[in-house]
């Protein structure tokens, strides 16, 4: 979702609950423990602190902040045991998520069932450390409003097939085993008359009770070895579950340690008592279990780490399933020194003659680019470096959806070069003598005649539309324009619009396709035939590369782009940014250029798309940008005036469904050239 300035993102109670409809609670935790697993391995990258606490004789309020480089969360949770007579939740929570160099804020959401969500994710996750891989049975101790999240994630994520259900208020069981018998219709589930006959016989204790006091609700005469006790409770001072000799007999482990020894139940364990952070078991740095019949303990108290993974994570997946509202939060200012002018009658608005607006556009979407008077299609009828055959008649069908014709509409001189001519597409094994790369010296023929063909036309003063053909031919093209740049003294900015960073090299490449290298081969890494194309390497430098729409990156893609310092918005950055946001950012290198000395260059891969809407491409990656989002990327480009040379790339008909992938395609590139849905700036 894209907002104007003043609004943020809204996740509602409704909107949360329809998204766990859709994406299947058990995949939803799937998910939200992968997650969490991967924040926590990174601990040192946040600002941790105990949560703020203000108790009073019925409950106590909290508020629960944590931050990284990129964003700040808080959380609010409430704890008021009696609440349900009254007719409300004991436990009640709303969040927000922030970017950190501005403080603006990102999303509002409710947090009351996604804390529920991300406590029983936080819980597989401990006990996927700490529990013995054998353990089946499960007991139940507090089977309030937290227990069917506990129930589920044990059974659908770690096995568990018997639940052992104890609370003092029979009700309560009666609530859960009505609810469980619904989703679980294969697990048994066991009413037990008391805490210890739950106990007997469990695998993982978990205890979630509520009650606001110092209780023993486990004894240490009910504990066998080898059980793993999953401390989940309601926590604050003064409110504990367990016997303290569970504790002085067991392996202890907890969240955030400075915060479970005010709330947990090792508060009353002298300081020095020992624990381990749960992070440092995920990063292999402390052992958890060790032996079978160890006596593990998690002593969960809720760390504003696990909310800040779950504010982000249903972030992604709302914006994903477009379940977000627009919330005018914020005001919208025409000066943002300007508060004031909220208040004045719309008649008599101050105009700071030269205001710095956070928002404000670096180009005038309202003056429309001029069309360029001379555009070349330059088709390559190949798909030898991609691993699926059909790229190779992507130029026929652009011809087909009427792309010449559709810019010349624009006011456009098109100039249809036709295809070019290369050797075979018949595939070929890996060649070891070139890097164990696949069809190399095809690669390199088809490229170079790219590179010539390109270069013809920048040197005639044309503008060259490379229609492919797999996204290996965009090592040709660019090296091309980067020739042209640098004989006639232009900077060269290029846009590399992809669901893939293609910045593997021939060592790393899982399947030696080319068309996943060639970020690398003009960054100067790989082959010399194609790294010095444009008779010098690298043809483009970090400055001059950013990245749109990333979604499917390896592992050692990731690395080369960090070592590399590559400008990357891959679709988390979209999805919290929004698109318009994004290409401010993504284009701000270009703010203050002089058109005549700049070339911008796009690359545009149709799997940049959402498959949704653009199906016909062999390399499809689920959660692109959607139509509009996609319209406003080329209408922003537009809006610069610089684009210089296209590449439009991996279209593979033989995929597509009656050449809809092309016909959008051809509405797009009109976008790059005039075609706006623009009727009045929206800056005013």
């Amino acid at each position: 979702m894209t907002n104007h300035p003043g609004q943020v993102d809204f996740l509602s109670t409704d909107a949360a609950v329809l998204l766990v409809q859709r994406v299947g609670l058990t995949e939803l935790l799937r998910g939200l423990v992968s997650a969490l697993e991967q924040d926590f391995s990174r601990w040192e990258d946040f600002d941790k602190t105990a949560r703020l606490a203000q108790h009073t004789p019925d409950g106590v309020m909290e508020l629960m902040p944590v931050a990284d480089a990129s964003h700040f969360a808080f959380k609010y949770v409430n704890g008021h045991p009696k609440n349900p007579q009254l007719g409300i939740p004991s436990i009640m929570a709303f969040g927000a998520l922030m970017r950190a160099d501005t403080g603006a804020p990102i999303l509002l959401s409710e947090l009351t069932l996604t804390t529920a969500l991300r406590t029983a994710a936080t819980s597989v996750m401990a006990a996927k450390l700490l529990a013995r891989r054998s353990s089946r049975t499960m007991a139940l101790i507090g089977n309030g409003s937290q227990s069917e999240f506990q129930a589920l994630a044990f059974v659908g994520l770690l096995g568990i097939q018997s639940l052992r259900l104890f609370d003092i208020d029979a009700a309560a069981t009666d609530k859960l085993i009505h609810n469980l018998q619904t989703q679980l219709p294969g697990v048994q589930l066991q009413r037990c008359r008391s805490a210890a006959e739950a106990v007997q016989g469990a695998d993982i204790v978990t205890t979630v009770t509520a009650d606001k006091a110092n209780a023993t609700i486990v004894s240490r005469a009910m504990m066998q070895p080898g059980m793993h006790l999953n401390a989940v409770g309601g926590d604050c001072p003064g409110k504990t579950e367990l016997d303290a000799a569970i504790l002085l007999d067991a392996k202890v482990f907890v969240e955030f340690a400075p915060q479970s020894r005010i709330e947990g139940e090792i508060q009353h364990m002298p300081e020095d008592f020992a624990v381990t952070e749960l992070w440092q078991v995920l990063r292999g740095e402390q052992a958890g279990r060790q032996h079978e019949d160890d006596i593990t303990v998690f002593d969960s108290v809720g760390f504003a780490l696990e909310d800040y993974t779950a504010l982000r994570y249903m972030h992604a997946l709302a914006q994903q399933h477009q379940l977000l509202q627009p919330l005018a939060l914020l005001p919208q200012l025409r000066n943002p020194k300007n508060l004031f002018e909220l208040l004045l009658p719309p008649e008599v608005p101050y105009h700071d003659p030269a205001p710095t607006h956070c928002h404000a556009m670096p180009f005038q979407p309202d003056l429309l680019r001029s069309p360029s008077t001379a555009l070349s299609l330059i088709g390559v009828p190949t798909d030898i470096g991609a691993g699926r055959l059909g790229a190779a008649m992507g130029p026929d069908a652009l011809r087909v959806a009427q792309l010449g014709p559709a810019l010349v509409e624009l006011g456009c001189e098109v100039r249809d070069l036709g295809n070019l001519a290369g050797p075979s597409n018949q595939r070929k094994p890996r060649d070891a003598e070139h890097g164990d790369l696949r069809n190399f010296g095809e690669a390199v023929a088809w490229n170079q005649a790219v590179h010539d063909a390109v270069h013809g036309e920048l040197d005639a003063g044309r503008m060259p539309l490379m229609l492919g053909g797999d996204h290996s031919l965009a090592v040709g093209s660019i090296s091309a324009v980067a020739r042209h740049c640098r004989d006639t003294g232009k900077r060269l900015f290029v846009l590399w619009l992809d669901a893939h960073a293609d910045f593997n090299t021939p060592e790393t490449s899982p399947s030696g396709n080319i068309h996943g290298i060639p970020v690398a081969c003009l960054s100067g890494l790989g082959p010399r035939e194609l790294t010095h194309l444009a008779g010098f390497a690298p043809a483009l430098g970090p400055q001059s590369l950013c990245q749109i729409g990333l979604r499917s990156v390896d592992a050692q893609e990731k690395h080369l782009i960090k070592t590399h310092n590559i400008d990357v918005f891959d679709m988390r950055a979209i999805d919290e940014l929004g698109m318009r946001e994004t290409m401010l950012r993504a284009l701000a290198p270009l703010a203050d250029c002089d058109p005549s000395q700049t070339h911008l260059h796009l690359s545009f891969d149709v799997d940049f798309l959402d498959p949704e809407i653009a199906p016909g491409t062999g390399t499809t990656v689920r959660g692109g940008p959607n139509y509009r989002e996609a319209q406003l990327c080329m209408e922003m480009i537009a809006d610069t005036g610089l684009l210089g040379s296209i590449d439009i790339v991996e279209l593979n008909p033989a995929l597509d469904l009656r050449n809809q992938t092309a016909e959008l395609v051809v509405d797009l590139v009109q976008s790059l050239f005039g075609k706006s849905t623009l009727v009045k700036n929206v800056q005013g």
